[in-house]
């Protein structure tokens, strides 16, 4: 069985970013990228503690150079992402192209994407 793929492109700041999910049967790959190659891997896991509160994300990478601000963009786009299995995310964005409303509109993409 082959994995199924979803891919997007949006506007960021007057350029395109692709995005990309990649569902397996036990893993979902989110790819995020603005000049065409993939950024840093990172393991996410998601933990809600009570119901009403904010998720806990747990982020660990396992390939490539990560740096906190990767980080809090990986947090920030997996709490909002519904997966029934493992996420995986890899963020390949210059970072004058993160800010509230980007990532907003990130999120709403690769919710879309997923549902």
């Amino acid at each position: 069985m082959h994995p199924e793929t979803i891919l997007r492109e949006v506007e960021i700041n007057n350029s395109p970013v692709a995005l990309a999910i990649v569902k397996f049967s036990d893993q979902t790959m989110v790819t995020v990228s603005d000049n065409g190659t993939f950024g840093a891997f990172h393991d996410i896991e998601i933990a809600e503690m009570r119901p009403g509160t904010d998720p806990v994300v747990t982020i660990k990478p396992f390939f490539g150079y990560s740096d906190d601000f990767t980080k809090v963009v990986c947090r920030n786009l997996a709490a909002g992402l519904q997966v029934k299995n493992k996420l995986m995310i890899s963020i390949g964005l210059k970072q004058e192209k993160i800010n509230k409303n980007n990532l907003d509109l990130l999120k709403l993409e690769l919710a879309d994407m997923l549902a």
